[in-house]
């Protein structure tokens, strides 16, 4: 659960698919190559064990070697906020493309390694996505 003294809500697996699906659409008009989500994806909110405090709603997807997260702010917070989200995912490395969900730039990349797995989650204004897979 996101620690924080506003809880974020979780986005049910339904509104996901559906919505991590568009978002990849759209990025991949914009060039952006990107793996699918399929009919075997699922979801938990307890992989995402902290938020920053600007975090309104999230989701999260799991599919094989992928995995999305996708966050909206709280209306009215400033830009400029650092932040940092923790997950538990079985990956031991992985590549993170954090994506602004609204223009389809890509605004920051990075690998990551543990458990559980820290990675920058930075405030744009808008929802972000992030794409996250394993590094072999």
């Amino acid at each position: 659960m996101p620690n924080s003294s506003r809880q974020a809500t979780f986005i049910q697996f339904e509104g996901m698919v559906v919505h991590i699906r568009q978002l990849i659409e759209t990025l991949k008009r914009e060039g952006v190559e990107m793996a699918e989500v399929s009919s075997a994806a699922s979801t938990d909110a307890g992989l995402v064990e902290k938020l920053p405090p600007w975090v309104a709603r999230y989701g999260v997807l799991i599919d094989g070697g992928n995995a999305w997260v996708y966050c909206e702010p709280r209306f009215g917070t400033r830009s400029g906020q650092p932040g940092q989200i923790l997950l538990r995912l079985a990956f031991e490395r992985c590549l993170i493309d954090s994506f602004d969900a609204a223009s389809g730039a890509c605004i920051a990349r990075e690998s990551a390694a543990g458990t559980p797995l820290v990675a920058g989650l930075a405030f744009t204004g808008r929802p972000l996505l992030l794409w996250i897979r394993p590094i072999n």
